[in-house]
């Protein structure tokens, strides 16, 4: 019944030219700062991936969803221990404000000097030119995405209006967690199936 926004981490993996699993960052009280921790979405979909059943998504929450220190770490953490655990990763990134200094500074400086994680940062200015996820797969993700979810509003819009009955009602449109969730993680499989 509100307006959220939703943040999708783009990230490819360039032997292969594939996008890696999902990182969405969703509207949400992290299960840190709750007073309830339980009552949380975090805590609600802290296990949603699992490929068993389908969902590659890994879901995150942030009172704005956006990529903030902890939600850095956080990405991080998903790169080097479930996309590729045991593996020595190198990551370009743009020089976002969360990328660098601070607790995320001295966590890339461990996992550097751990031998697991190489990051290197496209000065200011330079992203359209230098980031590849910017070059080969925005668009192209966004594309894909906006016409999954055409396909569902227009069922959905469909099946409200024969539950309804009347053909000129005005219908306001809910998509749910999982549904977003969803369409983007089917989105991604089709993303890297044209790869």
């Amino acid at each position: 019944d509100v307006k959220v926004g939703i943040t999708l981490m783009v990230a490819v993996e360039l032997n292969s030219s594939s996008m890696v699993d999902p990182f969405i960052v969703l509207h949400g009280t992290k299960i840190k700062d709750a007073k309830n921790p339980r009552s949380t979405l975090d805590y609600k979909y802290r296990n949603w991936r699992d490929p068993s059943n389908g969902h590659t998504a890994y879901l995150a929450f942030q009172k704005k969803h956006w990529f903030d220190a902890d939600i850095t770490i956080e990405f991080l953490d998903f790169i080097l221990n479930i996309v590729y655990p045991g593996k020595k990763v190198g990551l370009t990134m743009d020089m976002a404000p969360a990328h660098k200094g601070g607790i995320v500074g001295s966590y890339i400086k461990a996992k550097e000097d751990e031998g697991r994680l190489k990051i290197e940062f496209i000065d200011g200015g330079l992203t359209s030119i230098l980031q590849v996820c910017d070059l080969t797969a925005n668009k192209q993700i966004k594309a894909i995405i906006k016409e999954a979810y055409y396909k569902w509003h227009a069922q959905y819009i469909k099946a409200e209006r024969s539950r309804l009955g009347d053909k000129h009602v005005h219908i306001k449109l809910k998509m749910n967690i999982e549904e977003m969730t969803s369409i983007i993680e089917k989105s991604v499989k089709h993303f890297n199936s044209l790869q």
